[in-house]
């Protein structure tokens, strides 16, 4: 018998909202959808509950879309969102304020701990297209992505972008433009926001990306950051955790050994789906390429999903050819295709990614395509895929949007695409929240 675990509330960090809100308009779609889906026919006990939950689920939306006075609104899912106060202290300590009862709900909290400085704030994108008006904008991305002082940045856009400096309020925006919120802050924030929600029934954290979760396996002296994070998480009062192509499968037992729920989301449908529309005509002479060993079960499963015999690995060896110097040079190990593309988890500097499409571009004259989970972009990533896609060595970056950049970005580098994972991330919520097997959901995906 399917019960749900109660009213659904949807919160947010700061660095969570683009998200949230892409989650909270997909979860509504996704309700109606599976209504109509249940409508007509006969059912069997559970989904004549499942019916009966949705009712229940679009009935309070609409009923608080009513009462807030937004019956008229076009975007669907915006009730479900709710909304919070956070409060950051001049010493950067930071307080929430829930603005309704959240006694026996199910609640999530949506974060994205990782945030590039130019969507470290609500609304940055409107001061960006102002700024992109008066010719000054790309100028500002130059400044905000160079490391350096806050102060200094700040010193810099102002030369820029005099006209605009004229309220108090373009400065405290550019002021955390330059700054960011760090992976620390934002987790932090986060734990306040779910520890203020003690009185709901569950409390959830989707968090696609997963930070600190690199540790987990100690080596030497050092702190097994997974279980650490597992530990501060159940502390603040999460019961479950979702989040998308952990790093390492070893995180799962972190988080069990302290009896809080884990779910790992596999982002392997939306990738399938790129890969068959780029490269669908030319399967039989494609190749699909890891930058290292650590990945390399996740090419071969990807491979046989597609139907490729072509794959292969990339392995760093000594480079003899300049005795003088220890160097390295990356191979290729497997086989490379007239058509390729490479896969790993995630993009830091993207320094790997450039090693292995040289050895690549060797024996092939097609760009490569880059595929991701996670675009952390750090350091000079950008300038370097700007610098690869300006040679025609890539064709471009897909990436699953589990780290949001805003519209500007996307326009001003041709060379990325997001894949949007509030759909999967959607259905996930809404199965949880009625108390369906989560595996369904990207099993048939």
């Amino acid at each position: 018998m399917v019960q749900r675990r109660g009213k659904l509330a949807i919160y947010a960090t700061n660095s969570g909202v683009q998200l949230a809100e892409g989650i909270c308009r997909e979860l509504e779609r996704y309700a109606r959808e599976r209504r109509d889906l249940l409508t007509g026919r006969p059912l069997s006990f559970d989904e004549r509950d499942e019916q009966g939950g949705i009712e229940r689920l679009l009935e309070h939306v609409e009923e608080e879309r009513e009462i807030r006075g937004e019956k008229k609104r076009v975007i669907a899912g915006d009730t479900i969102l709710k909304e919070r106060e956070i409060r950051t202290f001049s010493d950067s300590e930071v307080n929430v304020i829930v603005e309704e009862s959240v006694r026996g709900r199910d609640c999530y909290v949506v974060t994205c701990p990782y945030e590039p400085p130019s969507v470290a704030l609500k609304g940055a994108d409107a001061l960006l297209s102002e700024m992109l008006r008066s010719g000054t904008e790309r100028e500002v991305q130059e400044i905000l992505q160079r490391r350096g002082k806050a102060e200094e940045k700040l010193a810099r856009i102002q030369q820029c972008y005099e006209n605009a400096w004229k309220a108090g309020k373009v400065r405290e925006v550019l002021a955390q433009l330059a700054n960011g919120r760090t992976i620390s802050e934002n987790i932090m924030e986060a734990l306040i926001l779910v520890d203020t929600l003690e009185h709901a029934g569950h409390r959830t954290l989707v968090a696609p990306y997963d930070a600190f979760a690199r540790q987990d396996v100690q080596r030497e002296r050092e702190s097994l950051t997974v279980a650490l994070m597992a530990k501060l998480w159940k502390a603040a009062g999460v019961n479950h955790k979702i989040v998308m192509d952990v790093h390492s499968r070893q995180q799962a037992g972190a988080y069990r050994a302290v009896g809080l729920h884990f779910d790992n989301l596999y982002s392997t449908s939306l990738l399938l789906r790129i890969l068959q529309q780029q490269y669908g005509e030319h399967l039989e002479k494609f190749s699909l390429l890891g930058p290292d060993a650590g990945i390399g079960k996740t090419i071969a499963y990807y491979a046989k999903r597609l139907g490729i015999q072509a794959f292969g690995i990339g392995v760093k060896v000594r480079d003899y050819d300049h005795p003088d110097t220890i160097t390295q040079k990356t191979i290729i190990v497997g086989e490379v295709g007239e058509y390729n593309a490479i896969f790993d988890d995630m993009i830091a500097s993207g320094g790997t990614m450039e090693a292995m499409i040289e050895p690549v571009l060797k024996q092939t004259r097609n760009p490569v395509t880059i595929i991701a989970v996670h675009p952390l972009f750090t350091g000079d990533a950008v300038e370097r895929f700007d610098r690869l896609y300006r040679e025609e060595k890539i064709s471009g970056v897909w990436v699953v949007g589990t780290i949001k950049r805003n519209q500007i970005f996307q326009d001003q580098h041709p060379w990325y695409h997001e894949i949007a994972p509030e759909r999967l991330l959607a259905q996930t919520i809404y199965h949880l929240n009625m108390n369906l097997p989560v595996p369904d959901v990207y099993q048939k995906a």
